[in-house]
This record gives C-alpha cells, sequence and structure tokens, in this order.
C-alpha cells in the first residue's frame, strides 16, 4: 500500500469495517494509532458494542478523528530518530495441538515474504513483529517428521460471538483444522474437545462462559 496516509476531513470520517480489518490495519491507512482512535470519544458506542479493538466485525461503524500535526525541535547537523507508535504492529501466537502446548520447539513464522525464527516458549507461545497491514501469516512449529503448519489470517478475526469467530479461535488453538472448519459437525466437536480440556461440560453448544473461556485464552 502507498507509504502516505489516507486523507481525512478537518471535521474527521467514519470508516465502515470492511472484510479482513481490524483496528490496527485501519489506523495504519489513516496515520494514526489505533489507542488514538480506540479511546475517542466518538467511538463510545463501538467500545459498548465491542470489547476488543482487534475483533471488530464488518460494517461496524469507526470514527477517524482528522491528524493533529506535531512539531519537534531538532538540532541541525545531527542524525536524529522518530518512531511511528503503533507501527510495526506485535504478532503473538499460541501453539497448541489437542489443547497441549507444543512447548520448547523451533519455529518459522512466514509474513511478507520475510522469515522470523525463534523458540516456542512454555506455553507453546512465540511473538514477532508484523506491518499492520499484513494479511497472512504461516507458522510453522516444530521440525519434520514432526512439524504443525497454521495459516494466519491476520486482520479477519470475528467477535467470539459469532460462528466464524469461533471457528478461528478454535483453529488458532489447535481444536479444529482449517481443511475441516466447514464440515458437518465440525465446529460442536471442536466445542466440544475445547469444553472438555477446560473442565466445563462438553456440550459442543457455545454457551457464555464456553465463549468467554474461549476469548481469555485465546488472548482476544
Amino acid at each position: 500500500m502507498s507509504s502516505q496516509p489516507r486523507p481525512i476531513p478537518s471535521g474527521g470520517v467514519t470508516h465502515v469495517v470492511g472484510g479482513g480489518e481490524n483496528l490496527e490495519s485501519i489506523a495504519y491507512l489513516y496515520g494514526h494509532t489505533s489507542a488514538f482512535i480506540w479511546s475517542h470519544e466518538r467511538n463510545a458506542p463501538l467500545r459498548a458494542l465491542r470489547d476488543d479493538p482487534l475483533v471488530l466485525f464488518p460494517g461496524d461503524p469507526v470514527f477517524i478523528p482528522p491528524l493533529r500535526k506535531k512539531v519537534v525541535a531538532a538540532q541541525t547537523g545531527r542524525t536524529h530518530t522518530f518512531t511511528l507508535r503503533g507501527v510495526p504492529s506485535l504478532l503473538r501466537f499460541r501453539a497448541r495441538v489437542g489443547g497441549q502446548p507444543l512447548a520448547d520447539m523451533p519455529y518459522v513464522v512466514e509474513v511478507d515474504g520475510r522469515e522470523h525464527h525463534g523458540t516456542t516458549d512454555a506455553q507453546g507461545a512465540l511473538e514477532c513483529r508484523v506491518r499492520p497491514d499484513a494479511d497472512v501469516a504461516l507458522v510453522r512449529v516444530g521440525s519434520l517428521p514432526f512439524e504443525w503448519t497454521y495459516r494466519l489470517d491476520l486482520r479477519a478475526l470475528h467477535p467470539v460471538t459469532e460462528d466464524s469467530g469461533l471457528r478461528a479461535r478454535l483453529t488458532n488453538l489447535g481444536f479444529l483444522f482449517p481443511a475441516d472448519a466447514r464440515a458437518s459437525g465440525a465446529l460442536a466437536g471442536a466445542l466440544r474437545a475445547f469444553q472438555a480440556s477446560q473442565s466445563l461440560q462438553p456440550t459442543g453448544v457455545a454457551d457464555a462462559m464456553t465463549r468467554e473461556r474461549l476469548r481469555q485464552l485465546h488472548g482476544s
């Protein structure tokens, strides 16, 4: 995308969330930080509707305030470094299979043509920096013949109140395989496995307790 932010009218503009967008990618588009947009008084209705700024739903309205100029004094004849807040974004991922963490294993994260290497921690967690507008990350954990691959849609996590949001979180946590996500009964089966792993009644139905536990374990 262009390095220049999208123009904003003097009175601000309402951006309607499209598919594959979250607040970080929207803020990057307009040259803002997600925290500034999220905390704006005009977005109070959005905060009441969604409890996580990174988990929006297509059609949600987001008010984008106008940019404010900032002047910084700097001495001539020297090199100065300025950092744009909110760039890059932090990608956090917890690798699990059947609810069990893939702990202390080598990993490779491929995103935007770059590779990030490291080792998962005791909880199977990893993190790396990515562009706010990155679409997809491919995560490989372990080494052959025992290697697990995850395809992450970085800007398409829907609220946990939606079936699409349930599928995405269960897939990311290793309870649902992407190839089976739309198969008949797959969601209910994954929910039962998740509920059993959390000492919940394995009904296969996403009640309020199941959704909240899933949101907490997933991290969003």
